[in-house]
């Protein structure tokens, strides 16, 4: 989805089973392994992992945070996408005796 608007970005939050949240923003805000980081509109493009921190989006109605055991957030053209409750899933492995 193109930008819109200027100064928004659009921010789509998804888990494995549902849809979060969709909306415009003006900032994000959240921490990675590396640390702090803010998102603005035109930000470049970038993956990263959030591990059990909020993440901030600001919009013109408000502050909203989420946070999640396990995210990959990715930006791409001023769309940031969230996947947020993922996991690797335990396969059951044949007992060796």
């Amino acid at each position: 989805m193109p930008n819109t608007s200027r100064n928004t970005f659009s921010v789509k939050i998804q888990t494995p089973d549902s849809l979060v949240w969709e909306g415009r923003a003006e900032s994000l805000s959240s921490e990675n392994s590396a640390g702090r980081f803010d998102v603005l509109s035109e930000h470049g493009n970038m993956i990263t992992i959030i591990e059990k921190k909020p993440i901030e989006i600001v919009t013109a109605g408000g502050t909203r945070k989420f946070t999640f055991d396990k995210a990959v957030l990715s930006i791409n053209n001023d769309v940031v996408t969230i996947f947020a409750n993922i996991g690797v899933t335990n396969f059951p492995t044949k007992n060796r005796e």
